[in-house]
């Protein structure tokens, strides 16, 4: 068998692959995208191959609706229909836009979907004008090699991208779903009939002399289930099997025998559902994407040399090529993150996981039990809300700093050997060392807080950021902050207008923010990283460990403590850079 790949990822399956200009109009012209092979869903629908990333630990993720394999990336939508890619993103096509979505199809280095409205959008490689959709409601998208198409309600075709072989001028019938390939797409015409479109294409097939394959206008016979590979297609027929033409020279058009409910057509093979749930596989295995595990499953999609299925228990397993780790979907998500020597994410059930150095042996790495909505890691020990609102610390308690008072609490913010959280009404409570003034909080109303080292400043109902402790003047001026996070000798703030402000220290550019607008902003030794409305990571200040520089991709949360900084990416996994920065086992 190839790379067998299991991830928390529930769902059924879209599959699609590889692709001048049809002359389509873009609402997306600052994203980039390529194209895949298209295939059907499980359900006989039109599927697509598809990505990127780092796995994690943890906990069950959303689950997916639907998942779609491209060249050497997959992406998932989930119920919610916000979106999780992984595997290759050097065109950006394992960074999804933010949903929700409707639907998904991944080409061969691209993406499309449609929004709840009906409306398509893609992103990723753009050298042919691929995702450059068009801007009127569609019910059905499938991206292709290097172009898409898609289908209206009134049951017409729009494909826009590369149309060297004609595979963007669409039939004049009526198409209930279409799927993209290399060089051609094939529809299911409301008759069920199939229809495909594009030129032949010249191959050399193994063992024989140059020639043309002839994909267009497609076989006779009525269908449930049409997909477009590399070169050749496979559909099911009425009566359950499957017919595929075009090239063959891996035997790619060999399908065998028996009844099916579900195909998908990759680069040089395809697979199918048989009614048992197993899946046969056929055609080239260089990768071991043609040998299929003895699960049982839902719905599968192929790509350029890899497979994901979706498991009866709703897992996604993937198996195949995974060099660039297209066959290692993520195991599980997170919410937030909080570093400052040892890192610890909260998961989306609830549960926090910390890794790090363990706080010199003082527990730093082992939470308390029960669930929590936020947390905070200070310097070796860590504390958080949990969902009753009360607080939970571990780690190291020499000046009393994992002993939190009672009460409900909304916010907590751990630091250097003290703590202090936001109450339900309002008030500031902080417990520890008080050397320095530094539990010594003011009086007022807050609605968050952020502690240092040696001092820390709340944000104020008024939007007033106020400081106390070491540095009681260290604050920015002004009003109309939303969020407020204290480094070393610095503090920044995220304005009512998406801008950041700092003030303190700046011997390393680390109150010097870049322009633009952030979601939001956190100060650790000497540096800042903040979340960009774009979602990518924007880091300023010393560098000297990496720890401005963050990764690519697009991100929900980033935490900077320390010399290091950890971020949570919106397929919900972990990230670190910087001094010791561990990455999650």
């Amino acid at each position: 068998m190839g790379n067998d790949r299991r991830g928390a990822l529930a769902g059924a399956v879209v599959a699609c692959w590889l692709g001048l200009s049809c002359g389509a109009r873009s609402e997306l012209e600052n994203l980039r995208g390529q194209g895949a092979h298209a295939s059907t869903d499980q359900q006989g629908g039109s599927q697509d191959e598809g990505s990127s990333g780092g796995a994690a630990p943890g906990a069950q993720a959303t689950p997916c609706a639907r998942v779609s394999v491209g060249e050497d990336f997959s992406c998932c939508l989930k119920t919610d229909g916000s979106l999780a890619c992984w595997g290759a993103n050097d065109y950006g096509q394992s960074t999804p836009l933010p949903g929700p979505f409707a639907t998904l199809s991944a080409g061969s280095n691209f993406v499309c979907v449609t929004t709840l409205e009906g409306e398509p959008a893609c992103w990723g490689a753009n050298n042919l004008g691929q995702i450059e959709a068009p801007l009127d409601p569609v019910v059905q998208v499938s991206a292709g090699a290097g172009f898409a198409c898609a289908v209206r309600s009134d049951g017409s075709t729009h494909c826009w991208g590369d149309d060297r072989t004609g595979q963007c001028d669409g039939p004049g019938g009526l198409i209930s779903a279409v799927s993209a390939g290399q060089g051609f797409a094939c529809g299911i015409v409301t008759d069920g009939t199939i229809a495909c479109w594009g030129a032949g294409i010249q191959i050399a097939p193994v063992g024989g002399p140059a020639g043309t394959i002839q994909i267009a206008p497609g076989p006779e016979g009525t269908f449930t289930a049409v997909s477009a590979g590399n070169n050749f297609a496979c559909g099911i027929k009425t009566d359950a099997t499957v017919e595929c033409w075009g090239a063959n020279d891996y035997g790619q058009s060999a399908p065998p025998s028996g009844p099916f409910s579900a195909i998908s057509a990759g680069d040089n093979f395809a697979c199918g559902i048989r009614a048992n749930g197993a899946v046969s596989c056929w055609g080239a295995n260089t990768y071991g994407e043609a040998t299929s595990p003895g699960s049982a499953f839902i719905g599968i999609s192929a790509g350029g040399a890899h497979v994901c299925g979706v498991e009866s228990d709703g897992t996604v397993l993937c198996w195949g090529d995974d060099r660039v780790g297209q066959s290692t979907p993520p195991s599980g998500a997170y919410d937030q993150v909080s570093i400052d020597g040892d890192a610890c994410f909260l998961r989306t059930d609830g549960n926090v996981i910390c890794w790090g150095d363990n706080g010199y042996g003082t527990g730093a790495l082992s939470p308390a039990s029960g669930t929590f909505v936020q947390l905070a890691a200070g310097d070796s020990f860590s504390c958080g809300v949990e969902s009753d609102g009360t607080l939970a610390c571990w780690g190291d308690n020499t000046a009393g700093q994992s002993s939190p008072p009672p009460g409900t609490f909304t916010r907590v913010s751990a630091g250097g050997h003290f703590a202090c959280a936001v109450t339900s009404d309002g008030a500031i409570i902080c417990w520890g060392t008080d050397a320095l003034g530094q539990t010594s909080s003011p009086a007022g109303s807050y609605g968050n807080v952020s502690v240092s080292n040696d001092y820390a400043c709340g944000l104020r109902a008024d939007g007033v950021v106020v400081c106390w402790g070491d540095r009681p003047d260290q604050a920015p001026s002004g009003s109309g902050f939303t969020e407020v996070s204290t480094g070393w000798a610095h503090v920044c703030a995220l304005r009512s207008d998406a801008t950041v402000v700092c003030a303190g220290d700046d011997e390393a550019g680390e109150s010097t923010p870049p322009q633009g607008t952030f979601t939001e902003v956190s100060a650790g030794n000497d540096f800042t990283c903040a979340v960009r409305t774009d979602s990518t990571i924007a880091c300023w200040g010393s560098n000297v460990y990496g720890q401005a520089s963050p990764p690519s991709g697009a991100f929900l949360h980033v935490s900077a403590g320390g010399d290091a900084a950890c971020g949570v990416d919106v397929a919900g996994r972990p990230w670190c850079w910087g001094n010791q920065a561990r990455q999650p086992l």
